[in-house]
């Protein structure tokens, strides 16, 4: 078998490069630079704590379970599990499709059923390479159709704890106690933005830890309207 090293997927012998990445395949995956958490493990937040008692509570830290950092980041911009489960299902189809039409027209067309017919003795080689190539759109369209399902799981979990944030910062950040923590008297609109998503940013990385960068960004920018903008 094998592997992407930047996706992740495992790809069936013959496949050497990545259908969704374009990186060439390994035959081995790199260990992951951070141990990941166990799947059981729920991410726990200092709910029932007042903001002001958070820089001495870092025992109450746990891991966000599903979103956790590692070296090998994507660069772009952030996309959710959901977003990525859909993009692999519709390329799946699409691929899946063309694999199936693909070999069934070098069928047709060998038998003679077609009005396109290779003739000579290069015919069975022109019609080897075709059915090769379709029969390769097909098993990869399969394997992102799998993909699919796998990300469509992830995300109900990356769901669930993105839930369970929202209502840690609705009970636990204000505007009054966030402009509280910093000074922006005669501050731009644009400098108070920034301010004060990164305290918002610390504060909910003290209670939630390896939290993916591009996940807790979505996260914030659609937390802050709620409280600045409402």
């Amino acid at each position: 078998m094998a592997w992407c090293p930047n996706c992740r997927n495992e790809y069936v012998e013959g496949i050497t490069v990545c259908a969704d990445c374009g990186s060439e395949l390994v035959e081995t995956l790199p260990q992951e630079t951070e141990e990941r958490w166990p799947q059981e493990t729920e991410p726990q937040s200092l709910q029932g704590e007042s903001v002001s008692e958070m820089d001495g509570a870092d025992d109450a830290k746990t891991p966000a379970d599903g979103i956790i950092r590692t070296r090998a980041a994507m660069p772009g911009a952030y996309k959710d599990n959901a977003q990525k489960a859909a993009d692999f299902k519709d390329s799946g189809y699409t691929l899946t499709g063309v694999g199936i039409l693909g070999l069934l027209a070098v069928v047709l067309s060998a038998m003679g059923v077609l009005p396109v017919r290779m003739g000579g003795s290069a015919a069975f080689l022109s019609y080897g390479v075709m059915g090769a190539m379709f029969l390769l759109f097909l098993v990869i369209g399969i394997r992102s159709m799998q993909s699919a399902k796998a990300y469509k799981k992830k995300a109900l979990t990356e769901n669930s704890l993105k839930e369970q944030i929202m209502n840690w910062c609705r009970e636990n950040l204000t505007a009054e106690n966030i402009d509280n923590g910093l000074s922006l008297a005669d501050t731009a609109e644009e400098e108070k933005y920034f301010k004060r998503t990164e305290l918002i940013r610390e504060r909910i990385s003290h209670s939630f830890i390896n939290i993916e960068e591009g996940f807790l960004d979505n996260l914030i920018d659609e937390f802050y309207p709620e409280i600045f903008e409402a």
